[in-house]
């Protein structure tokens, strides 16, 4: 006959008070370990990318920092991307986690061998921007393993905010800051006459009065269109709006950057005196105040479609998912991280960047400052207009002929030879802004020739200022072609076997066209004299 025996419930396992300190202890142990792994992760990680930090900018001025984060068009703002990438896989972490097994390992390793392919390649190319591409694989690599092919797409905006971290390619990068520049000009001469100002355009330069304003690279407003794009994929993950209304919003916010950038060029001509010398790089304080009312106007709209939208939001469970990821466990990718961040960090210890790429440098020997008939003077170069298209050398010339080439006397032709630099092989100096003559000045029209002196195409183009016309004659050498180097650049294939042998080189060589009967033939004339003239030089660069 059993014998009950009184039990104390505080030391009764069976107890329901012990059972959940149990839990509570074994919870406890899971978190912990899981901290650790979750640190063990964050240093492999920073070790594994670390050369993602020689994209920051080093100035140690805060204004430096803003301008560079903001405005200027050649940095990747490597820094705040990763931070804002890493605030959108945080607050999208528990949805992922919610997703249930089976687990997708296969679709996962297919990926992260792509993330591995992609990583080796930046180290060996010396590429650290090339590193974004490899953190968003990994990104959607984990993602992949824990929800299929919804992981990735739940991932989907700090994926995408990783690739905007990736500079635009050289030469598209040049063309398309050049394009912004003539546009935003043309926008503010458009709006200020609307309101009755009188005002001059001549390319990217506004002449209003005694003021004449130079639209800069840093104010054509390509920063502006980049930084309201990424904040209106944010305010779009704030108010969760849907797919129909996010389209909306992202569409919307690179006009209205356009918008507001041709606003404040038009109040800076306004309110410029004609002994600012005003070049529009100046102007700091007028750009966050436009990126301030910018990030305003998108949070307004994005409040606006939020309670418009009739739509459930996808995303209404988070409390539930929050409370999944306390009973993850074995669940938990964070181990998966952590093996494959060891892979990484292997790779980079071992990956060793191919040399940089060696040949001889264009100098200013390479066409002689006389030669034949000629003499040369040398130009000072106009660097707040040339801006930041990638070059090393770079010399400005005119020449003058003692004997003239025709009946209207001696006409001067200018030269401008830019060669490509060692220290920045990924960067081409071939730009249609290398076409223009200058500050003041505007290609009208273009058409290829073939020239039989140089034995190549070139470009023949019509160049008008305000006063004057030109005739200019450019071409380039050793590069691939637009859409080839654009490639070349964003691949970085310029070291070991894929490196160049040669500098690339753009060529301008220009001369005025006077008012006479037929003077674009005399120029002509006068181009063509000056190309057989130097034709050997010129072939030799």
């Amino acid at each position: 006959m059993p014998i009950d025996v009184p039990v104390d419930p505080k030391t009764d396992p069976r107890s329901d008070s012990n059972r959940m300190s149990r839990l509570d202890l074994e919870s406890g142990r899971a978190t912990g370990s899981r901290l650790l792994q979750l640190g063990i992760a964050t240093i492999l990680f920073l070790f594994a990318f670390s050369p993602i930090g020689r994209t920051l900018d080093g100035e140690s001025s805060l204004m430096n920092q803003f301008e560079y984060w903001f405005f200027d068009t050649s940095g990747s703002s490597a820094g705040l991307m990763a931070c804002l990438a890493a605030w959108a896989a945080w607050r999208r972490l528990p949805r992922l986690l919610c997703s249930q097994p089976p687990y997708h390992p296969v679709g996962s390793g297919l990926l992260f061998l792509t993330c591995l392919g992609v990583f080796v390649w930046a180290e060996l190319n010396d590429a650290p921007d090339l590193l974004f591409v490899s953190i968003a694989l990994w990104v959607a690599s984990l993602s992949f393993y824990v929800g299929g092919a919804m992981g990735p797409r739940t991932m989907a905006l700090p994926i995408v905010i990783l690739l905007l971290a990736l500079p635009i390619p050289s030469p598209l990068g040049s063309e398309i800051v050049w394009s912004l520049q003539n546009w935003s000009a043309a926008g503010t001469e458009f709006l200020l006459r609307l309101i009755g100002v009188e005002v001059l355009r001549s390319g990217a330069q506004l002449a209003h009065g005694e003021v004449f304003f130079l639209v800069i690279e840093g104010c054509s407003g390509l920063r502006s269109i980049l930084t309201l794009t990424i904040l209106s994929l944010i305010v779009r993950e704030l108010f969760e709006l849907s797919p129909k209304r996010s389209l909306r919003l992202v569409f919307a916010a690179p006009f209205l950057a356009i918008i507001l950038n041709i606003v404040r060029i038009a109040v800076v001509v306004l309110s410029s005196e004609p002994s600012d010398q005003t070049l529009g790089d100046e102007h700091l304080g007028q750009g966050l105040v436009v990126l301030a009312l910018g990030a305003s106007i998108l949070f307004v709209a994005g409040h606006y479609l939020a309670r418009a939208d009739e739509r459930t939001p996808r995303h209404e469970d988070t409390s539930a998912a929050v409370a999944d990821t306390n009973r993850l466990g074995s669940k938990s990718p964070i181990r998966l991280c952590v093996a494959m961040l060891v892979v990484l960090c292997l790779a980079a210890t071992f990956t060793k960047p191919w040399p940089a790429p060696t040949y001889a440098d264009v100098s200013t020997t390479d066409v002689p400052m006389t030669l034949a008939e000629w003499s040369a003077t040398t130009l000072e170069l106009d660097y707040p207009f040339l801006g930041i298209v990638p070059r090393g050398f770079i010399a400005l010339r005119e020449y003058q002929r003692s004997t003239p080439v025709d009946r209207l006397g001696p006409r001067p032709v200018s030269i401008l030879i830019a060669a490509d630099s060692s220290r920045r092989p990924r960067g081409s100096p071939v730009s249609t802004k290398h076409r223009v003559p200058g500050r003041s000045w505007q290609i009208e029209k273009t058409k290829t020739e073939y020239n039989y002196v140089l034995g190549r195409e070139i470009s023949v183009s019509l160049a008008r200022s305000l006063e004057q016309q030109a005739l200019v004659y450019s071409w380039s050498l050793h590069d691939k072609g637009f859409w080839q180097d654009t490639l070349r650049s964003f691949l970085a294939l310029e070291r070991g076997p894929f490196a160049r042998t040669r500098h690339r080189v753009m060529v301008r060589i220009a001369t005025i066209i006077s008012n006479e009967p037929e003077a674009e033939d005399h120029a002509k004339q006068i181009l063509d004299r000056f190309v057989h003239d130097f034709r050997e030089p010129l072939r030799a660069l």
